[in-house]
């Protein structure tokens, strides 16, 4: 070796010694999984003072979401626990160590996971090799409990604040929406998660439903008595409509309310209904207009169909089994 790139060498090792073995992502792992999920928590080890690391910045795809200054006041821990907004698909989370300004060489450490979802046609199967791998599973436990309580406590069942809850210090973005659920709100996280479950704790019971319906007696109640049941509702899969935390839609729905529908039902959303020919010209317009059943509001989708069950094949709303009874209901003449 020259003797110049022997001195290059040994600089970056003072720089940043043993950096590439000395910190990682904790969480999530590489190639994990995630449901439909708005947020998740990034766990990363904080690089050690004597690696010269001074910033850390984070990107999910590319794009820069943080900058953490490292010498300022809050972040002398061991570790940096950060929830990041995420879309459906592929996404990649990258963290980036360097020195002041970043005058000293970059450590990276990078994790690709998936969103799934449902109700968006790219995402809806993940690539092959991913799956999940939850975070409550005790080893990933010991290494925050240092910090945090992972034990459930007799306080986390209606805590008398939010931040009594275990929960809060690492998921109080999830109600970070208009529409909070009602659990949630209140951060009554165990009536859904169960502190029991194993391999990895605060699972929830599947399909979901079993869970909605401890509330939600009286819908569950109504659907069981009718002949036609909406096939998201059958499965028993609540949330692959609803979130179970929040949105900024009514009735915690995932998307507003003739987007959620087309998402499944694409051959609609030319936003006009098949039947033609009655009042407004070559078909019947689904939304841009004033839903004469429900004053102040616009036409949906669900002006017309439940979205869970009905007497009626086609899901019809008042109870009606005929299409002309359905079309007197505005339209009296």
């Amino acid at each position: 070796m020259r003797p110049g790139a022997a001195l290059i060498a040994w600089a970056a090792i003072l720089l940043f010694p043993a950096a590439a073995e000395s910190w990682e992502i904790v969480f999530p792992s590489e190639g994990t999984l995630f449901d439909d999920v708005p947020f998740l928590n990034l766990v990363a080890e904080r690089p050690p003072r004597a690696s010269g690391v001074e910033r850390i910045d984070v990107r999910v795809n590319g794009r820069l979401v943080e900058t953490i200054d490292l010498t300022e006041r809050g972040h002398a821990g061991s570790f940096l626990c950060r929830g990041l907004r995420v879309e459906p698909g592929p996404v990649t989370l990258r963290v980036e160590a360097s020195g002041p300004d970043g005058d000293r060489r970059t450590e990276v450490r990078e994790v690709r996971v998936f969103v799934r979802s449902l109700l968006n046609p790219g995402s809806r199967n993940a690539p092959p090799g991913f799956a999940g791998k939850p975070f409550h599973t005790p080893e990933k436990e010991r290494r925050c409990s240092g910090c945090h309580r992972m034990d459930p406590s007799p306080g986390d069942r209606k805590p008398s604040e939010p931040k009594m809850s275990s929960c809060f210090a690492c998921h109080r973005r999830i109600v970070a929406f208009r529409e909070a659920h009602g659990p949630a709100a209140v951060w009554d996280c165990l009536s859904c998660h169960d502190p029991e479950s194993r391999p990895a704790r605060y699972a929830t019971a599947q399909p979901n439903s079993a869970v909605c319906y401890e509330c939600h007696r009286r819908q569950a109640e109504e659907r069981n008595k009718l002949p036609y049941i909406h096939g998201p509702t059958s499965t028993g899969k609540c949330t692959i409509c609803h979130s179970p935390h929040g949105t900024d839609n009514p009735f915690w729905l995932k998307k507003p309310v003739w987007d959620l529908c087309t998402a499944c039902h694409a051959e609609k959303a030319d936003g006009r209904h098949v039947v033609a020919g009655f009042v407004f010209g070559e078909t019947h317009p689904t939304r841009g207009r004033p839903d004469p059943t429900r004053p102040g509001k616009d036409l949906s989708c669900a002006s017309c169909h439940n979205p869970h069950s009905a007497p009626s094949k086609f899901l019809w709303n008042f109870g009606v089994t005929r299409r002309l009874d359905l079309c007197r209901v505005c339209h009296k003449k």
